[in-house]
């Protein structure tokens, strides 16, 4: 798991916790469910994309409450991808913890995704910001149509890089896009907008790619190859089958025989050396991603504070550091 505790203290307004108890209009017709959703999805996570926002939004000088309903919405956007992946997924747990189907079964679970993402039409159409929904908006398709690639892309071994870039880019850089540029869009800063979906397009997919790293981690809290598991493509494993085409057969066997306990581990003994080589180069490739985004930070340095750019340099590091 990606630790990003020196977010949770409390030095600078950004820091401090941002509520997400929500409420909804019917909540009496279905009660409890509501408060098992916030506790399974909106509890002690990681919060990266609202702070992205208040991180960004308190660097261009905008005012904590002016940004929290924007910085909401992010996170009740990535809590519905959540309840709705799970159901795709058929997953019971996630990171160790029952999921949403698990508690609620699938067909509340995606009901449940369907309110938080209600919430948000509510919440941001109250701000006056018709351009910041109507993005948001874009969000979501891009998030449906990564997860709709995604699922289509279930056990063809033979997709390449540009399939992974495009998925990432979709299901994990859109909505770490629109938390960067939100802000930018609220201050009226219309002329750093292009240069900051740039830069939020681009820390989404460094996000990205330190996860598929963390697939591969025993020591990440997630399941251990997850992705392979499921038959899907990511960063480490396209570059293990782009340097050996031959193995693709290796692993697409592995893939369709019932699982062991073992079976992740067994097929990494398997591909051996090229394993390693391909997790290899892939932190080479996250630490070139690493620098290019300090680049690209320090060109906003005209428009937010210091202790803004530090904070983001300080995120980029401990996202690297997660993965080593």
């Amino acid at each position: 798991m990606i630790s990003l505790k020196h977010l949770k203290q409390n030095e600078t307004p950004w820091k401090q916790p941002l509520a997400l108890n929500l409420k909804l209009r019917h909540a009496s017709l279905i009660p409890g469910a509501w408060e098992r959703a916030q506790n399974i999805l909106l509890q002690g996570g990681k919060l990266i994309r609202p702070r992205i926002l208040l991180m960004t939004g308190e660097g261009l000088g905008l005012d904590r409450t002016k940004l929290e309903p924007f910085a909401r919405a992010a996170e009740l956007v990535h809590a519905a991808t959540l309840a709705h992946d799970d159901v795709i997924d058929q997953a019971l747990t996630r990171r160790n913890q029952k999921t949403l189907p698990a508690v609620l079964t699938q067909s509340r679970s995606v009901l449940m995704g369907d309110l938080f993402l209600s919430r948000v039409v509510i919440e941001l159409s109250e701000q006056n910001q018709p351009e910041v929904l109507r993005r948001m908006a874009e969000v979501v398709e891009d998030l449906v149509t990564g997860e709709w690639l995604q699922l289509e892309g279930r056990g063809q071994f033979h997709l390449g890089r540009a399939w992974v870039v495009e998925v990432a880019r979709l299901k994990t850089g859109a909505l770490f896009r629109w938390c960067f540029e939100t802000p930018f869009r609220i201050a009226n800063q219309k002329q750093w907008i292009e240069l900051a979906q740039q830069f939020g397009t681009s820390l989404g997919t460094y996000f990205q790619r330190a996860d598929d790293l963390l697939d591969f981690s025993s020591q990440s809290g997630k399941e251990y190859a997850k992705d392979l598991s499921e038959g899907l493509m990511n960063s480490v494993l396209v570059e293990v089958l782009e340097s050996e085409p031959r193995l693709i057969s290796v692993v697409r066997e592995f893939f369709e025989r019932p699982k062991q306990s073992n079976w992740a581990k067994l097929l990494e003994k398997t591909l051996g050396e090229s394993f390693e080589q391909a997790k290899t180069k892939c932190f080479t490739q996250l630490e070139l991603q690493s620098n290019e985004l300090f680049d690209q930070l320090h060109s906003f340095e005209g428009v937010l504070d210091s202790t803004c750019i530090k904070a983001f340099e300080e995120l980029i590091l401990e996202i690297k550091r997660s993965v080593k």
